[in-house]
């Protein structure tokens, strides 16, 4: 059960990601002008509705920003498809808390024969 939370919890992060990402680069790329450049290639280097080149200063601080971003929503794509392959553990919850018991015993024991 906790690991088909796990993958419905990777595919909606993964959903999520790809979606953040699609409209941050819209927002980016309509805001330069850019996807109007695919259009009329020479319209990069003429001035947009602002008067202002496409290559200009908008690039130097939008363009970095937005690496950044796209290597954070590669990392958390990434994760989410890790959270989806993911392979069930070995060893049960049940078998770790006993074992986890055990040790806690086996050093009250260790203490209890060092102070005597």
């Amino acid at each position: 059960m906790k690991l088909l939370k796990n993958k419905i919890m990777g595919v909606i992060m993964l959903i999520f990601v790809l979606a953040f990402g699609v409209w941050y680069s819209l927002c980016v790329f309509m805001n330069s002008g850019l996807l109007a450049a695919f259009v009329n290639p020479d319209s990069i280097f003429q001035p947009n509705f602002l008067g202002i080149p496409l290559l200009n200063s908008y690039w130097t601080i939008a363009l970095p920003i937005y690496l950044l971003v796209l290597i954070v929503l590669f990392i958390a794509a990434w994760l989410g498809i890790a959270t989806i392959i993911a392979k069930p553990p070995k060893v049960s919850e049940e078998e770790i808390n006993r074992i986890m018991t055990l040790e806690k015993e086996l050093r009250k024991k260790k203490e209890k024969d060092n102070s005597e």
